[in-house]
């Protein structure tokens, strides 16, 4: 049988993954090019994305932003390393 396109409400959108973290469309996609994903269609003005890649794209986001938060706790002190 022939891979079949999702329906649609089995699609995410760019706009539904900005929404989610707060982020601008276009760093979405910037995540979605950087992990070899690319759009599998459009709805209205936004890229939809099958819903596995659509979980790549929200996981890798969401280490990202958890990466980040470490690093802006970790206060760097040089007595620690005497």
């Amino acid at each position: 049988m022939a891979n079949q396109p999702e329906p649609l409400h089995e699609r995410t959108t760019n706009s539904d993954i900005a929404t989610r973290f707060g982020l601008r469309l276009a760093t979405v996609d910037s995540v979605a090019s950087k992990l070899g994903i690319q759009p599998n269609g459009v709805i209205g003005s936004s890229f939809t994305y099958a819903h596995a890649d659509a979980e790549r794209i929200q996981s890798h986001i969401k280490q990202t932003i958890w990466l980040q938060s470490q690093a802006d706790t970790f206060q760097f002190n040089p007595s620690n390393f005497q």
